[in-house]
């Protein structure tokens, strides 16, 4: 049995037959885990028959933060963009980073500017925005979030107490590289590795 230990907890994983231990396994079986308990073992196994993977890392690891950070369509640098942001909420008076403790706060924050990281004009991503808080509000209470980091700024929301599969539906849907999802202990980016299909980044 092996551990891994995030934000002060412990999972005991056992590596499957024929694998060897790495870095690389280790995380990926993390990652694994990590969806799992997100989704629930129903979820996860009908995500599973659906040919479920994770992306093939090309054994360059980051320095530092114990991840891997290149997914099958987002650039590294953008990725690394993403987790150097805050995420501010004013409603709330709370500032959330990638990694950073969820204080009790179960839910997402998703946008709708700019998909698939492309510049849109001022008022077609009014119009996504439109959208996406029209679609929020029929089920919950949305409240704007700015996330961004050195005079760039995005709208984003936040979604008290929508599950991982609606978020992620939700900003596949809107055309997102990556949201928010916060389980009440820790805040977690998920980045897109295919259609419909977000991975976490661990810090």
């Amino acid at each position: 049995m092996d551990s891994i230990f995030q934000a002060g907890r412990c999972w005991a994983i056992s590596l499957p037959a024929g694998m060897e231990m790495s870095t690389h396994n280790v995380i990926t079986c993390a990652m694994y885990l990590h969806l799992w308990r997100l989704l629930g073992s129903r979820e996860f196994s009908r995500l599973s028959k659906n040919n479920l993977s994770f992306p093939s890392f090309s054994g360059k690891w980051p320095c530092h933060r114990n991840a891997p950070r290149e997914t099958e369509s987002v650039p590294p640098e953008l990725v690394n963009v993403y987790q150097g942001s805050v995420y501010r909420c004013p409603e709330l008076g709370i500032a959330w980073r990638t990694g950073g403790q969820a204080r009790r706060h179960s839910g997402a924050v998703i946008g709708a500017w700019n998909p698939r990281s492309i510049s849109l004009s001022s008022w077609k991503n009014a119009a996504l925005e439109h959208a996406l808080r029209k679609q929020l509000s029929a089920k919950w209470s949305p409240t704007t979030v700015w996330g961004g980091m050195n005079g760039w700024w995005e709208k984003h929301f936040w979604i008290e107490g929508i599950l991982f599969p609606q978020a992620t539906r939700i900003a596949d849907q809107f055309g997102q590289n990556a949201f928010l999802y916060l389980d009440g202990y820790q805040v977690t980016l998920y980045v897109a590795a295919g259609k419909g299909i977000y991975l976490p980044v661990l810090r």
